[in-house]
């Protein structure tokens, strides 16, 4: 004969099925990405870096992005930035040291479509692509560098 559950164990369990159910309902663009460098492909007007490592966070309603690379030359570079997927423009430094305006706008829980406009008044487009399973990101930027040559790059992410 079976014993109906303790209204306790009951209680426990059903606790563990939201926090399960709401950990897996997460922001799919936060984490640790690491470039993926043999998948990703960059163009001269604005050159791949030789490994970048970035941490996007979520602090409020803020997005904080911590990025750590070696750019083209060799040299190590780090920036951070906040915004919003509101649409609206923020402050934003490059790793390549340039000062810009962003505009990021999540169009769903996979897509996020951003437009950079440097101190020079070069604009690039870009869309960020998370695989459905949340392993791989795919940055894709389009437009002119800050010394108006073309940029066509795109940027692969593992989940680490």
């Amino acid at each position: 004969m079976r014993r109906p559950m303790p209204r306790t164990t009951r209680k426990l369990c059903f606790a563990t099925l939201a926090v399960a159910l709401t950990l897996s309902a997460a922001d799919p663009f936060l984490g640790t990405w690491k470039l993926n460098m043999t998948k990703s492909s960059f163009s001269a007007g604005w050159p791949g870096p030789q490994r970048r490592t970035v941490v996007a966070r979520q602090d409020g309603e803020w997005i904080v992005q911590d990025t750590d690379a070696v750019n083209a030359t060799g040299q190590p570079v780090t920036s951070t930035n906040r915004f919003k997927f509101d649409g609206k423009e923020y402050e934003y430094r490059a790793t390549n040291g340039t000062a810009a305006k962003v505009t990021a706008k999540r169009t769903d829980d996979y897509h996020i479509d951003w437009v950079f406009t440097d101190s020079t008044g070069a604009v690039t487009k870009g869309r960020t692509i998370i695989s459905r399973d949340g392993k791989t990101r795919t940055d894709t930027l389009q437009g002119t560098s800050p010394k108006g040559q073309p940029v066509n790059n795109t940027a692969v992410y593992d989940k680490q």
